[in-house]
This record gives structure tokens, sequence and C-alpha cells, in this order.
């Protein structure tokens, strides 16, 4: 009888030893040696930064132009390009424009009105870019009669 129980705690024994060499990951080196640790850690930090957003396109007399700094952290030199294409503009000057604003704080917006001066149907697009490097565009479609853009879509 106890040769029959020193057999199956033996085959026991082998199927742990197996099992767990398996299970257990493998540890090479000195593990009382720690100076050699290669764990890091990397962490990165982000800036505050500007988020510019162009918000409404509108007209009446002239477009009014809506941009928003929706970042954390004040826009500056913000250069805005406004360029009309499709309608006949009477002075072809004002097909272009181009606006500087100095600074949009954070969570602000500034409000740009440039006058017109055609006839016809126009495609209105609007680029904003600050020194920090954050930009936007957006187009809109309306219609030039004389100094008033009407339907602005």
């Amino acid at each position: 009888m106890k040769n029959i129980w020193f057999k199956k705690g033996f085959v026991v024994g082998i199927i742990a030893l197996f099992v767990g060499t398996s299970v257990v990951p493998s540890i090479s080196g000195d593990i009382g040696n720690s100076t050699n640790a290669t764990d890091t850690a990397v962490a990165t930090v982000i800036a505050p930064q500007p988020v510019l957003e162009i918000g409404t396109i509108t007209g009446g007399f002239g477009i009014k132009v809506k941009i928003k700094n929706i970042g954390t952290a004040n826009a500056t030199n913000v250069s805005i390009n406004i360029n009309l294409s499709g309608a006949w503009m009477i002075l072809p000057l004002l097909e272009r424009y181009h606006v500087i604003l100095h600074n949009i704080d954070n969570g602000l917006c500034e409000n740009v009105t440039v006058i017109v001066f055609g006839l016809g149907k126009t495609t209105i697009k609007v680029d904003a870019i600050c020194a920090e490097g954050s930009s936007a565009t957006k187009t809109a479609i309306g219609t030039v009669f004389l100094f008033f853009m009407l339907d602005v879509k």
C-alpha cells in the first residue's frame, strides 16, 4: 500500500512541476542584484494650446465672421483670410481680405466684418491661423448685391 501512494505522489509531483514551470514566468539573472533595473516611465506634458474655430458666417451689410478660440491658451497674431469667388466684383480688390487680430483669449471670440461690392452668387472661404499653429477653415455660399451679402448658408 505504501508503494502505491509513493507512485501517485511522485506522478502528482511531476505533473505539478511541469504545470508550475509553464505558468510561472522565468526569471533570468541574479534576483538579489537590483542595480540592473530597466523599468522606465515616460510622461508627456502637453502645454496649453489655442484651438481656433470659425463660427458663423453671416451677411447683411458686408460679411460678418465669428472667430472663436476654444483652446486652453491665448491665440496670438491671428491671421484671417476671406476669399470670395464666383460673383462679379465691381472692385476686384474686394475679392480677397486679410485681417490680423493681435490676440484672442481662450474661451472668447472675435467678430470680423468686411465690406463687399459686387453682384451675383459667391463662395465665401474663411481661413484662420495663429502664431501657435492652430488653424481653421470654413466655407459658405451667399449672394452679393451691391454692398449687401444675402442668403448666406
